[in-house]
């Protein structure tokens, strides 16, 4: 899976949560059940922000908010 971390985000998860960027890609791998939808009219993004919660190897939960790629933007 590739997945795009902006430097910004990366500070955040580090600072603000104590998450890295291996437990984000754990959790995608021990995800189940489908991706939700943020439709708050405050949390509305082009495309749409998906979410779901899931466990870390570690069994650390977390809520994982990203926007699944889409033409016009960059994948790495």
């Amino acid at each position: 899976m590739n997945i795009h971390f902006s430097p910004a985000v990366k500070e955040k998860l580090r600072v603000k949560h104590n998450v890295t960027e291996k437990e984000v890609f754990e959790c995608f791998a021990n995800r189940e059940g489908n991706y939700l939808m943020d439709t708050r009219e405050i949390h509305k993004t082009t495309p749409p922000t998906l979410w779901f919660i899931a466990l870390t190897n570690k069994g650390k939960i977390l809520k994982i908010c990203f926007i699944p790629p889409h033409r016009g933007i960059r994948r790495s």
